[in-house]
């Protein structure tokens, strides 16, 4: 496409999309501009696309950056121009007392007192007849073929018992042309967006493209059911256009998944998506088996899997939970480079390889003492090579990719997850839980889907994001995929499996923790975003869930044994957001009993000892002689990257935005200054007893 003139105004950014003339020019678009003038601090982004001139003008820059998507113009209702031009709605004007308001603008409330809309069923008084508040909002236009448009508002219902219809449509008028996607009822009592509460509700909402083209713009129409004293506030209303590539995980729109798209989700990891966010095309960064709304190390095992796949579509589940095939399994064959079982006191990191050799961004685990030095070459991870093709040497290279976290079970065994192949042995990479889908428990009628695979059939399962062991060996897994057998809908659980030796049964389903997820049409919780696993001595199983939405940062408690849930906290009360780690006590829940804690002393090779040394080596407050073993708890940083929101010295509520370099963790100043620290205090003491034996 060819234009004659394209003048940017001073600090204006223009972004290029890959719809010049709404795909009709293929791979091989191009935008051609005679004569380009960028102004003072303006920028062109160019986002991957192809564009030539005939001569540049201006001091502004021109930049290449991913753009993972695109807003299609979101009304926020802080001006009342842009208010009545883009929203169309069913107030009535009549003669004086027949007037009805059924959609207005309103400012100076909370919870945004910069704009809002709000919506209000009335009562016709010509009819008697309850008439229902209708809102459009005009959008921008998409091209045909588009992955998917999202919707997404805020809202805070003002009276119990609305309900809220969303209809995508591309007809200007109310209530023509619509399709509708989405039914939002008033939440449960003390959720965001109830009655009460001074929290929004965040709707969000992924359209499939389906072949749509909207080049008359995009209409989204709200609709407000419910008696004559129906209310609702809205605010930020922005559906997009986002994954604009057409390759799932390429978000460089470079035509494949490669190492800058890693790259580019890694310099976004720790962010969450919100419709207050300034990017909120980011959303493309939030994996399939893991939409959550946050961008966190678990869609980074998705993206780096294959760094040369040509679309990670091909490899995971996309969208919602798909039923399985009972017997289709994944397999990795045991590594023929055996690794020893480090010693007592060795930490091992997983990482990244450093250097610029092809193939990039490889795994590598890498081995430290007690005294955080390395010992030895980084090793390989426990997970199987990938072959990848090097156009320099055009050789096939082994490659490395998707391995994660590492367990430990009751013997001190050490595994390794992996996001394809399941848990893997370190030693030898042999897989213990590989993914499967097998029978659920005894007398439940549900099969169960345990990791994520691909076969000829299609993509199935989520990948395991945590395993952990009790003393008698049993693995408690989350997430896994419950099937019923009566058709209903899938749903993310944590399991607990015995574990077999029998390589056509490796396994098998002992226990379910959690049950069919929670209707989105009568509540906005959402339990479905499991993440870590963990259990006591006494049995009792602990699950945390985090959506990035309408206050969802959770932890569940459940009876090992029957899987009942014995308790459901709420993080978020207690200023817990997007959970990630979990450490439960190896005593019984919180309640430590004393005649347990306490160490018999027995002769030790001539010398006095404990049997067990559970106390710490610490008893009454006096070391006992034992090694004294201690854990430390560090809250997180408080300078991260993510606006946070809090106040000014008079008070008024402002957004913390940092800026420059912060460490996001402290990991590696916090042992050896704890360490240093313990070794002070202990010599303060030893000296003080010292002073005692000169008296």
């Amino acid at each position: 496409i060819a234009v004659e003139e394209l003048v940017v105004a001073d600090g204006a950014k223009v972004n290029l999309t890959n719809r010049f003339d709404f795909g009709n020019g293929g791979s091989r678009e191009v935008l051609y501009v005679k004569r380009l003038v960028i102004g003072e601090g303006a920028i062109v982004n160019v986002g991957f696309n192809r564009l030539y001139y005939g001569t540049l003008e201006g001091p502004g820059r021109i930049v290449n950056e991913p753009l993972l998507g695109f807003a299609l113009g979101v009304v926020r209702f802080s001006d009342d121009v842009e208010f009545g031009a883009r929203i169309v709605q069913n107030s009535f004007d009549g003669v004086i007392g027949a007037s009805r308001r059924h959609v207005e603008r309103i400012v100076g409330e909370l919870p945004d007192p910069e704009g809002m809309m709000r919506m209000r069923n009335l009562v016709d008084r010509s009819t008697e007849l309850i008439v229902r508040a209708r809102a459009k909002g005009t959008f921008g236009r998409t091209g045909e073929g588009e992955d998917d448009i999202v919707i997404s508002f805020e809202y805070l219902f003002e009276e119990p018992g609305g309900t809220l219809f969303v209809y995508l449509s591309e007809d200007p008028d109310l209530g023509v042309g619509n399709e509708r996607v989405a039914r939002i009822a008033h939440p449960p009592a003390g959720r965001p967006g109830s009655l009460g509460s001074d929290e929004f509700g965040f709707f969000r909402m992924e359209v499939p493209g389906g072949g749509r083209a909207f080049q008359r713009g995009v209409r989204i129409e709200l609709e407000l059911a419910g008696g004559a004293d129906a209310s609702v506030l809205i605010d930020n209303f922005d559906p997009m256009v986002t994954c604009v590539s057409g390759v799932c995980g390429d978000v460089t729109g470079e035509g494949q998944v490669d190492a800058l798209d890693f790259a580019v989700a890694l310099v976004h990891h720790g962010e969450s998506i919100g419709v207050s966010d300034p990017a909120p095309d980011r959303s493309c960064l939030d994996n399939w088996g893991n939409s959550d709304g946050q961008i966190d190390i678990f869609d980074l095992s998705l993206f780096e899997l294959n760094s040369t796949a040509l679309n990670l579509c091909d490899r995971f589940l996309s969208g919602g939970l798909r039923p399985a095939i009972a017997g289709a399994t994944a397999a990795a064959e045991p590594d023929d480079e055996l690794r020893p079982q480090p010693k007592s006191g060795t930490l091992l990191v997983g990482g990244k390889r450093d250097g610029n050799a092809f193939p990039y961004l490889q795994d590598r685990v890498y081995v430290f003492d007690s005294q955080l030095l390395t010992t030895g070459d980084p090793m390989r991870p426990a997970g199987p090579p990938t072959f990848v093709y090097d156009p320099l040497t055009r050789m096939d290279l082994q490659s490395f990719h998707g391995n994660g976290k590492f367990v430990q079970d009751a013997d001190g065994v050490i595994y390794q997850l992996h996001v394809e192949w399941g848990l893997l042995r370190w030693s030898d990479g042999a897989q213990v839980i590989p993914p499967d889908v097998v029978p659920g428990p005894i007398g439940e009628s549900v099969n169960v889907q345990v990791g994520a695979y691909s076969n000829r059939n299609g993509l199935f399962g989520v990948p395991v994001t945590d395993v952990t062991f009790d003393a008698q060996g049993l693995a408690y897994v989350v997430p896994v995929v419950v099937i019923p057998d009566d058709g209903g809908p899938a749903y993310k659980a944590g399991a607990k499996l015995r574990l077999l030796k029998d390589d056509d049964k490796p396994y098998e389903v002992v226990t379910i923790y959690g049950g069919p997820a929670d209707d989105p049409k009568t509540t906005n919780r959402d339990l479905q975003g499991l993440r870590e696993i963990a259990v006591d001595s006494a049995g009792h199983v602990y699950v945390t869930s985090s959506m990035a939405w309408n206050a969802n940062d959770w932890l569940i408690v459940y009876d090992g044994e029957s899987g009942e849930q014995s308790r459901l906290l709420n993080l978020t009360d207690h200023g817990i957001r997007a959970p990630m780690g979990l450490l439960v006590s190896d005593r019984t829940q919180s309640l430590w009993i004393g005649s347990a804690h306490n160490d018999p002393f027995v002769d030790r090779d001539g010398r006095l000892g404990t049997t067990t040394n559970n106390s710490g080596g610490v008893q009454g407050g006096i070391s006992n002689g034992e090694p004294i073993h201690f854990r430390i708890a560090f809250k997180p940083p408080a300078t991260i990257s993510r606006p946070q929101e809090t106040a000014d010295f008079d008070g008024k509520p402002v957004t913390l935005e940092a800026k420059g370099r912060h460490d996001p963790c402290v990991v590696p100043r916090a042992i050896p200054i704890v360490e240093t620290m313990a070794a002070i205090v202990l010599c303060d003491f030893a000296m003080r007893q010292k002073t005692r034996q000169f008296e």
